[in-house]
């Protein structure tokens, strides 16, 4: 899991690395969370 004291952007941008690394993943629990 990500720690919670990291900025949201870093986040964000490990998110969208993460994404990319597993294109099998269509849409995870988590992504709308991200996406507000």
């Amino acid at each position: 899991m990500v720690a919670l004291d990291v900025p949201a952007t870093a986040l964000v941008e490990a998110v969208a690395v993460e994404l990319k690394k597993s294109s099998e993943i269509k849409a995870p629990a988590w992504y709308g969370l991200v996406k507000m």
